[in-house]
């Protein structure tokens, strides 16, 4: 049996924050993309809608799993369905 504190060893979620840091391209940042979520199925649908309508262009990228710990297991299938979503202000 193992305690929380271990189960989260090498984690790099901190405090309430649920998750842990994924890279994301530099090459998106440069070219004016800002990440605001991870999403899948009809979430991620209702988040695209909501960015277009909203008048941003959107663009979903399939999520960079290199960044998980070892300890991460329990979410990496959960992460591998999702994907990012970043959004720009239309040109």
């Amino acid at each position: 049996m193992t305690t929380q504190d271990e189960d989260r060893e090498g984690c790099q979620a901190g405090g309430n924050i649920i998750g842990c840091r994924l890279p994301v391209d530099p090459g998106l940042r440069e070219q004016g993309w800002e990440w605001r979520c991870n999403a899948d199925g009809t979430k991620l649908r209702n988040v695209v809608d909501s960015y277009r309508e909203l008048g941003f262009e959107v663009r979903i990228e399939r999520l960079d799993l290199r960044g998980l710990s070892e300890n991460c297991a329990g979410c990496r299938g959960t992460l591998a369905q999702a994907s990012a979503v970043f959004v720009k202000q239309k040109a």
